[in-house]
């Protein structure tokens, strides 16, 4: 008959106690802390990468218009110009 040793059941090949949950890591225990913070870091620092993303290329302002299209517009507004002479300067400009 086989003599059954209890501890080595519970200790399992390595000699570590399977059932504790510091026997996963063995003498790298002190490595999950570490690891624990930089997967936190990576997690947050993708969440804040992929929210401002889209605001990146985005325009402060709107776009600013042709100068020379905006004093045709003022000059126009004013009455300096006639309709006739708006029309032929904004196709002027336009092209």
């Amino acid at each position: 008959m086989m003599n059954f040793n209890a501890d080595r059941f519970r200790d399992g090949w390595w000699g570590i106690d399977r059932f504790s949950h510091m026997g996963w890591f063995g003498e790298y225990a002190w490595l999950m802390p570490i690891l624990m913070i930089l997967f936190w870091a990576l997690v947050i620092g993708l969440i804040v990468y992929f929210v401002r993303r889209p605001y990146k290329n985005a325009p402060l302002a709107a776009p600013i218009e042709n100068k020379a299209l905006r004093i045709v517009k003022e000059r126009y507004a004013k009455g300096e110009i006639t309709k006739e002479e708006f029309d032929r300067l904004i196709n002027d400009l336009k092209d």
